[in-house]
């Protein structure tokens, strides 16, 4: 079994990157709000005996230290928009067989300064 999960977290990222926002593969230091990152990522198996596959979970951040959750609303929905626009580009040992949004969670930070989106989404990745 191959894992898929780098070809999908470079997958993610381009997509993002047509946001036009500031994207960061870990929390940045010093940076103005808003932006985007992965949060993280899980995969399960769900091989067979006949196929190879996972489950994949994406969860995305939007960060914003906008007063109220307008600004991090506004990230969620271009986040939504990019990564449900069109079929996914991945590495051709993996086929993806399912994207789907799953959800969104708006989360005050715990200083009071900070919104944090977390979208998440599901793939069903088989393995060519």
């Amino acid at each position: 079994m191959k894992s898929p999960l780098l070809t999908i977290h470079d997958e993610v990222l381009e997509r993002l990157k047509e946001t036009g926002r500031d994207i960061y593969d870990e929390h940045p230091q010093n940076v103005e709000a808003p932006y985007l990152m992965i949060d993280s990522i899980l995969a399960t198996d769900w091989s067979t005996k006949f196929e190879s596959g996972q489950e994949v979970y994406v969860e995305i951040g939007a960060w914003s230290q906008y007063t109220g959750c307008k600004e991090v609303l506004e990230l969620v929905d271009e986040v939504v928009r990019v990564m449900t626009l069109r079929k996914l580009h991945i590495d051709p040992a993996f086929n993806a067989v399912v994207k789907k949004y799953e959800s969104t969670n708006i989360i005050p930070d715990i200083d009071g300064k900070w919104k944090h989106g977390v979208v998440r989404f599901k793939f069903l990745i088989e393995e060519c």
